[in-house]
């Protein structure tokens, strides 16, 4: 299949907040940030929605966006073939709980794909409790939260139990 080109997530700027880099990449102006952010104070959500909501960004220019601000590489799940099997590598409970899908076992390493690569606390605490090495790569929430569904099916969720 496809070469995976992971990055570590103590690398990334997790500082930086994702409208400053989509600014910064010059896929919205300063004002258009503002806006999106007085719409997200009002309805509530997430920055990357309301940006969508308010006719700013598309949902691929978001995604792509970040992926190359973060220095992340941007995956489509559907279009990768897992290994059968993947998802034991990665309980249920902490797949739901930080919205992670694995990618790729090798050695002590795990990549697992997400959404919200700035979760550093999610991230530290399945490498800790997994003991292994996560590798981090970038895919769109709807993707994210398809994949759950797909790899997860009949596990409850926030439990380890699969049915």
């Amino acid at each position: 299949g496809r070469r995976i080109v992971a990055v570590s997530y103590t690398h990334l700027d997790v500082y930086k907040r994702q409208g400053d880099l989509l600014v910064k990449a010059g896929l919205i102006s300063e004002l258009q940030l503002q806006s999106a952010l007085a719409h997200q104070r009002r309805w509530g959500g997430k920055l990357g929605d309301a940006l969508i909501q308010c006719g700013f960004l598309d949902e691929m220019m978001l995604w792509k966006g970040l992926s190359k601000q973060l220095g992340v590489q941007l995956l489509s799940i559907p279009a990768l073939t897992l290994a059968p099997g993947i998802e034991r590598e990665l309980p249920a409970e902490l797949a739901f709980k930080h919205k992670l899908i694995p990618i790729e076992q090798k050695d002590r390493s795990l990549t697992v794909a997400t959404s919200e690569p700035n979760n550093v606390g999610g991230l530290d605490e399945v490498a800790f409790r997994l003991g292994v090495r996560l590798k981090v790569v970038l895919a769109p929430e709807r993707e994210v939260d398809w994949a759950l569904r797909r790899l997860y099916q009949g596990c409850l969720l926030y439990t380890s139990r699969c049915v």
